[in-house]
């Protein structure tokens, strides 16, 4: 489900979207946009606050890493979605 630079895959919110798994899309919001966000950073949405990895998972922290740029960013682009699922019809 998740991709590995920790965001959400499109094809499986597609997938709930279309109603594969039962759920449909009731609300969209851009509240949680970020703009700033190029999504190339070297590790991923974690590079972002409030994380703000400096090397690759499992690796010490490099202190050396410029987080300036990163941080001018804030936090990582997201969408904010409301799926409902439908009650169920009496049998």
């Amino acid at each position: 489900m998740w991709g590995v630079v920790g965001r959400l895959k499109l094809v499986f919110s597609g997938r709930i979207r279309r109603g594969e798994a039962g759920f449909t899309l009731a609300a969209a919001s851009e509240i949680n946009a970020n703009p700033k966000d190029t999504r190339n950073h070297p590790f991923g949405v974690w590079t972002l606050p409030p994380v703000r990895r400096s090397a690759p998972p499992g690796q010490p922290a490099d202190p050396a890493f410029d987080h300036s740029k990163y941080d001018a960013i804030g936090e990582s682009d997201r969408m904010t979605l409301k799926f409902v699922k439908p009650a169920a019809a009496p049998a």
